[in-house]
């Protein structure tokens, strides 16, 4: 595996998908940045409620990018809803299952401490 630096050029040719059809164009190829960093905040603002706060605006977010834990078990929210704030940065809203409820100390009715990934 390569690592990116800045950009990177892929060239491609007869790519096809799984149901076997290829591209029309005998080639091409496509630009490929490398990744960057991003800071965050995460707050929990209820017993339910975790939101995360990017420092700016990320093209593309699907809830499972982050993991939530309980020790070492993974949680599975009930709800991920993101957005843009007012100030312009991703948001991040994760709804915890009944099961999975905070303390008001950020710890599980069983004592167990929650963490974000």
């Amino acid at each position: 595996m390569t690592n990116l630096t800045d950009a990177n050029d892929i060239s491609l040719a007869r790519v096809a998908d799984a149901a076997g059809n290829y591209t029309s164009d005998l080639s091409g190829s496509i630009n490929v940045v490398a990744p960057a960093t991003i800071d965050f905040e995460v707050e929990a603002t209820g017993t339910k409620t975790i939101v995360v706060t990017f420092d700016g605006v990320l093209s593309s977010f699907v809830g499972t990018d982050l993991v939530l834990k309980k020790d070492t078990t993974t949680i599975t929210p009930a709800k991920v809803k993101s957005g843009v704030d007012a100030d312009g940065n991703t948001t991040v809203t994760y709804t915890l299952n009944d099961a999975d409820e905070m303390t008001y100390d950020a710890l599980t009715a069983g004592g167990e401490n929650k963490t974000i990934l």
